[in-house]
């Protein structure tokens, strides 16, 4: 009830009520945002990935997944049906595929299984922002874990060497002792961790924003 005319207020009026997000709009009428967000995650993978790989390797494992979640659970916003998010990952893929150096299934399965975790946070927890926290802590968990869940390695992956280097070089430059794989294990897991957590709420609150404004 508004206070001051008296009159009711919708649910779908309240900035960040749930029932905003309902999925009332037709599928029609979401596809061509699938379609747009699906181009703009291929395009984010391909050059931003690009762009990230040469500027900072060793942070590229932990940075890219935070781009990819701004840019993917943003696109909730827009298109809220359930299972948008994979069907723009069959968007992005193939795109990935055809402009950069990479095998198909390899990123058909890390996308598609990005915009699985992304949507099962979803599906479990709603539309909120601990739905969004958690499917971005699943994805940097899944960037953190892919080379032991593909190649059956990780202190032996790239990723890993990488990261350690430059972390023993940032914390103690021309120092000839090495760090143990289990605090390296561990700074990389937080770090991980707080990027996950940051998209999930950056996201958030934008969107709540975004919302309020409207209304």
């Amino acid at each position: 009830m508004c206070t001051f005319c008296h009159r009711p207020i919708k649910a779908s009026q309240v900035p960040g009520n749930n029932k905003h997000m309902e999925y009332k709009k037709p599928f029609e009428k979401q596809i061509h945002w699938i379609i747009i967000f699906g181009l703009i995650w291929g395009i984010t993978e391909i050059f931003l990935g690009k762009w990230l790989k040469m500027l900072q390797p060793a942070l590229f494992g932990i940075l890219m997944p935070f781009f990819t979640l701004i840019v993917v659970l943003t696109s909730k916003r827009f298109a809220p049906v359930p299972g948008s998010i994979l069907l723009m990952a069959l968007i992005a893929a193939p795109l990935k595929f055809f402009f950069s150096e990479m095998i198909l299934h390899g990123a058909f399965m890390a996308m598609i299984l990005e915009a699985f975790l992304i949507e099962f946070a979803l599906g479990l927890f709603g539309f909120n922002w601990v739905a969004f926290v958690t499917g971005g802590v699943f994805v940097e968990l899944y960037s953190l874990f892919h080379p032991l869940l593909s190649r059956g390695v990780f202190c032996q992956s790239s990723h890993f060497i990488l990261f350690k280097r430059w972390l023993e070089n940032l914390i103690d430059p021309g120092s000839a002792k090495s760090f143990s794989d289990s605090s390296v294990t561990l700074v990389l897991l937080v770090s991980h961790l707080i990027m996950g957590v940051l998209a999930g709420i950056w996201v958030w609150l934008s969107i709540r924003y975004f919302i309020r404004e409207k209304t």
